[in-house]
């Protein structure tokens, strides 16, 4: 899947408008950002537009991050015919 819909973007804003306060230390934002390492420039793309409490400002990290130092994964979804 290369695109988010809107109902998975309006899901997505509706959780993480819960939360307060992230600790950069958990295990559940290390997971979050694995998870974030994962996606397509696209859907990095729709989140970071998106505007979702913390979640659009991850997303913008990642892709300044592929910008600056390429994206490993990048290759793989290319040779499996994902964009």
């Amino acid at each position: 899947m290369s695109k988010l819909t809107n109902a998975d973007l309006n899901r997505l804003r509706k959780e993480f408008d819960t939360i307060d306060k992230m600790d950069v230390s958990s295990v559940e934002y290390k997971n979050l950002k694995k998870v974030l390492k994962m996606r397509s420039p696209e859907m990095l793309k729709q989140i970071e537009k998106a505007n979702i409490k913390f979640l659009s400002k991850l997303a913008t990290n990642e892709l300044l991050r592929r910008k600056r130092d390429g994206w490993e994964y990048e290759r793989a979804f290319k040779l499996a015919g994902l964009e």
